[in-house]
């Protein structure tokens, strides 16, 4: 199984198994009014473009039912054009608010924000660069465990192609 392969799968089993690891309390409470901060990988759907390492801090209320997050994504590709080398790298830094259902002890939900995607191009003899706004929107599933943790699972878009993808979380609080 590739590296590429087995961070999925690992974040995919422990999501699956996640609700048993919670205590005797609500999984629902335990998130609430709570700020957690998240490291995961990220994998864009685009094909030629590699996923990086992505962040989030995410904040709950109500019970948990709502969430807001500030999240960094970022994809590369390496291309040869006209036997020119050029480099890829496309940011995004997005702002996303969203709602949750919790049917037991995981929960589900979907969010919309703005992002900031910041294209660079590199090439031999410089680098251009730009950035836009764009609308940002998530679909996510996760679950509690412990006392301190949280793992995710997101299919995000950041309003680009390259930053459009599937994001594994595992977070703890503070």
């Amino acid at each position: 199984m590739s590296m590429r392969l087995a961070g999925p799968v690992a974040l995919a089993l422990m999501i699956l198994s996640a609700p048993g690891w919670c205590d005797a309390g609500s999984a629902r409470d335990k998130v609430d009014t709570k700020f957690y901060a998240m490291l995961g990988h990220f994998e864009p759907v685009e094909s030629g473009f590699d996923g990086h390492t992505a962040f989030a801090l995410t904040y709950s209320w109500r019970r948990s039912s709502y969430y807001a997050a500030i999240e960094y994504t970022r994809s590369t590709s390496a291309e040869v054009v006209e036997s020119v080398p050029l480099g890829i790298t496309d940011q995004a830094f997005g702002l996303v608010g969203g709602i949750r259902q919790w049917p037991g002890r995981w929960y589900y939900g979907a969010g919309i924000g703005v992002s900031t995607v910041r294209h660079e191009i590199t090439a031999p003899l410089g680098a251009l660069a730009n950035s836009d706004t764009n609308l940002a929107w998530e679909v996510v599933a996760g679950a509690p465990f412990g006392g301190r943790g949280l793992v995710e699972v997101k299919y995000m878009d950041a309003g680009d192609s390259s930053l459009r993808g599937f994001a594994g979380f595992i977070g703890v609080t503070y």
